[in-house]
């Protein structure tokens, strides 16, 4: 350290050194080119090079982190209406300190990596708002004058001060304000200063800021070192505590370095350079707001959400990182592996709020748009997504890379938040459910990808396969949650039937039966798979049933799984269709008994085909041979028994339906009974009346066995119950008129009677025919077959013609008056057709 002699002596040497005498004005400063040019330059420096106007005040930041201290480091600021008083505590400038303020260019700190300054220049701004700088520092007590006559030489020729203050053991720097600045700007810069500039200072650990200008006030900016657990920053604002604010610190040294300056000799350590990266956190929850970037003092905010503090190349104002240097694009690449080694340091946190919220810190990344930075955030993230940092649900301790991650929605995890399958290899990869819903986002932007459908459906069926017992024993709670998941997806969500996650939904066996099995929706395909909920009528034999477990059907949510999976209600509609599809395509006949059931269930559910579609069942008939769509004929009931006694025992003509289906139901059923069989296609309570055109053989059966009375009984009957449309044939119809009937005058062909209704008027002329119930006014269909229905002109032809053929002159005479009296009498005759 010089004497106070030799430090006076320093400062004079500056005006000897520039060649400048000590009257300048006698010269004058435009008169002389040199100090012209200095002037300007000099002028272009303080107000053109840095357009903030407070950017002095961090240029005594730097210088004052920049010195040496014997206690703890502490700068105070004292801002009143004419001046910014600046004081430090250091040990005092040195003879470098000093060469460094007043020159140009030249900096006592150039080359050294661990100091702010190196240009030599920035000091040089304060004389954006000053025109007098009074310096007392260790020894030395010199003032920077640019009023008149100097001017802006003023900066570089520092004027001694014989007088020094009474602590002349610290530093202290007062700044006389020119007359057009703006203290209450300078004002407010200081009220909303960011102490957060302690972070990264080398020696700095308190800030105090004084003012006196407006409403006065006090504000002091502390930084407490916390060991491993950070730093600490306390404000405080007149004297009263104001905000407290936790950083986690990480610093990580880089060598192999190029040159800050490009043609520069690395010397030694200057190939060196550390990387501290700061996130701000309150009680271990990570506060992600928007912080500044800074080389020692604040570049700029980017938009990262923590702080990162390296040793930039600025340019000349300070305000931005000169992207074309190679120290810069080094630190690029440094940048990204420090963040990639501090935020696995942060995934691995023992405090649970950071462990599972430092994704908040990276929210911004995507949308840095500095292009600079933007390659840092780039190359963070690509870093990041192949990190073992995301926390595993099921494996404690175990962290996973975010590729490789996945994310289970609630709708996957049973009412306590856990997943609702734990084994398995998705489950292994599901993240843990800790972290919060902004932190998750982020994640999947770093590579980790929903828990899908089918995930879990793979991972279902690992699980029963694997552990049936397991899955078997689960809570109802559980089974009716995963139904609802289910039935979620795939009930109303497009998935295509034919789509593999579809298909694999389908093979689950998650259908409990009551016999202790488990069945899919793909064996529900070919196995008659029911739901059991209170059957009104016995089940038929002779089906394959599986019914699903009274507990599960119960249950509403499984109860809709089932039914998505094919499983039929048990109501008697589903197992009517069962029954007519078995029908329709068994191979193998059943017995006799098992057949009768089903027609009785069907009987008894009062199944309906849809309109149009006949009733088809096999039947089996008296010989025990399966009929199916084969004319049969009922033996039973008053009408079937009425048939079955006009054939042979022997007859072979007609085939008869079991006698045993008689016996199928109750006896008081058995009317309707015999109506239900009748409508199942192909059974009848009437014999076939044609065979290929002609009479059949089984009604010449009855007619011969039976005589014509039973005949033309059956014969009113088919045409009673619909079957006259059958008569239509004329082979058929003269088969049936040239029959021979029994009548009053014996034997005759059918086409040659009259009914009993004409007995009267017919005078014994026609043939009446003998017949079952007579005054029956349903024998008028006999027209059809030359029979005499109603009087009528062939009526009296036919009697006319009679009297003809007669030998009874007298009576031909007597019955004749008779006729033509009639025919008079008949109304409406038409004589050309008689």
């Amino acid at each position: 350290m010089p004497t106070r002699a030799e430090a006076k002596e320093h400062i004079d040497s500056f005006w000897t050194r520039r060649h400048i005498a000590r009257d300048v004005s006698a010269v004058g400063i435009e008169n002389d080119i040199n100090l012209r040019d200095l002037s300007n330059g000099l002028k272009i420096l303080s107000d053109g090079l840095y357009g903030d106007l407070t950017h002095f005040f961090w240029e005594l930041l730097q210088n004052a982190d920049d010195s040496k201290y014997l206690a703890t480091p502490r700068v105070d600021f004292v801002l009143t209406s004419h001046s910014l008083t600046y004081q430090t505590n250091e040990i005092g400038f040195t003879r470098a300190d000093v060469e460094s303020l007043c020159a140009v260019g030249y900096s006592s700190k150039a080359g050294q990596n661990d100091t702010i300054g190196e240009k030599g220049i920035g000091f040089k701004s304060i004389f954006k708002i000053a025109d007098v700088v009074t310096i007392h520092s260790g020894v030395y007590s010199f003032q920077l004058d640019t009023r008149p006559p100097l001017g802006n030489v003023g900066m570089v020729l520092p004027i001694w001060l014989d007088k020094t203050p009474q602590d002349s053991s610290n530093t202290s720097i007062e700044l006389r304000f020119k007359p057009e600045v703006d203290v209450f700007r300078l004002r407010q810069h200081l009220a909303s200063f960011d102490f957060t500039f302690l972070l990264f200072t080398r020696n700095i650990k308190v800030i105090n800021l004084k003012v006196s200008v407006g409403q006065p006030f006090e504000k002091l900016g502390r930084l407490q070192d916390l060991g491993r657990n950070g730093k600490r920053m306390e404000t405080r604002i007149d004297g009263r505590p104001d905000t407290t604010m936790d950083y986690i610190i990480f610093q990580y040294r880089f060598k192999d370095m190029p040159p800050r300056q490009p043609g520069a000799q690395v010397q030694s350590d200057s190939d060196r350079t550390t990387i501290v990266l700061a996130f701000p956190h309150r009680h271990h929850t990570p506060l992600a707001e928007g912080q500044k970037t800074y080389a020692y003092l604040p570049v700029n905010s980017f938009g990262f959400k923590f702080l990162i503090h390296a040793d930039f190349v600025l340019t000349a104002n300070r305000k931005g990182i000169d992207s074309d240097r190679e120290w810069n694009k080094s630190l690029q690449s440094g940048i990204a592996t420090a963040l990639g080694l501090a935020f696995e340091q942060l995934a691995t946190s023992a405090q649970s709020q950071m462990r599972f919220g430092w994704p908040e810190y990276l929210g911004s990344l995507w949308s840095i748009h500095d292009p600079y930075m933007r390659k840092i955030a780039d190359s963070t993230i690509q870093q990041l997504r192949s990190k073992l940092l995301v926390r595993s649900e099921l494996q404690d301790g175990v962290f996973l890379v975010p590729q490789d991650c996945l994310t289970a929605s609630d709708e996957f995890r049973d009412a306590t938040g856990g997943l609702l399958i734990t084994e398995g290899t998705y489950a292994q990869r599901v993240r843990s459910n800790a972290y919060s819903d902004n932190s998750a986002m982020i994640l999947r932007k770093l590579g980790v990808t929903p828990f899908d459908i089918s995930h879990f459906v793979e991972l279902l069926d690992q699980y029963i396969s694997a552990h049936m017992a397991s899955f078997s024993s689960k809570t109802t709670e559980w089974h009716s949650r995963v139904a609802r998941l289910l039935c979620n997806h795939f009930s109303v969500r497009p998935y295509q039937s034919y789509s593999p996650v579809f298909e694999a939904f389908k093979a689950l066996r998650i259908i409990p039966l009551d016999d202790g099995s488990w069945a899919s929706g793909a064996t529900c395909a070919n196995k008659k798979v029911l739901l059991d909920q209170g059957r009104r009528i016995a089940l038929p034999t002779g089906l394959q049933f599986c019914f699903v477990q009274a507990s599960a059907a119960d249950d509403r949510d499984r109860r809709q799984l089932y039914r998505l999976l094919g499983v039929k209600p048990c109501d008697e509609t589903e197992i009517c269709k069962m029954i007519l599809d078995c029908h329709t395509t068994m191979v193998v006949w059943p017995s006799l008994k098992t057949l009768i059931s089903h027609a009785v269930y069907i009987f008894r559910a009062r199944y309906q085909p849809q309109y149009g579609q006949p009733l088809r069942l096999r039947l089996v008939d008296s010989n025990l041979t399966c009929r199916y769509r084969e004319r049969v004929h009922l033996p039973f009931g008053t009408p079937g028994k009425s048939l079955r006694r006009l054939f042979a025992d022997d007859f072979s003509g007609i085939i008869w339906l079991h006698p045993d289906y008689e016996g199928g139901v109750k006896e008081g059923e058995r009317q309707n009974w015999s109506q239900f069989l009748c409508s199942v296609e192909e059974v009848y309570q009437l014999p076939p009346l044609n065979s290929g055109g002609r009479l059949s053989g089984a009604m010449w059966h009855i007619l011969t066995r039976n005589g014509s009375k039973e005949f033309l009984w059956l014969l009113k009957s088919q045409y009673r119950w619909g079957y006259g449309d059958t008569f239509g044939g004329q082979t058929l119809t003269m088969d049936i008129s040239n029959i021979e009937v029994s009548t009053d005058q014996g034997v005759q062909k059918l086409c040659e009677t009259t009914l009993p209704s004409l007995s009267s008027v017919s005078l014994g002329l026609l043939p009446v025919l003998q017949l079952v119930d007579p005054q029956d006014t349903d024998w008028s269909f006999l027209r059809k077959f030359g029979v005499q229905t109603e009087l009528s002109p062939e009526f009296f032809v036919k009697q006319l013609r009679a009297l003809k053929a007669s030998n009874d002159q007298g009576r031909v005479m007597a019955t004749a008056k008779t006729v033509y009296k009639a025919m008079a009498a008949y109304p409406a005759l038409d004589s050309s057709k008689l």
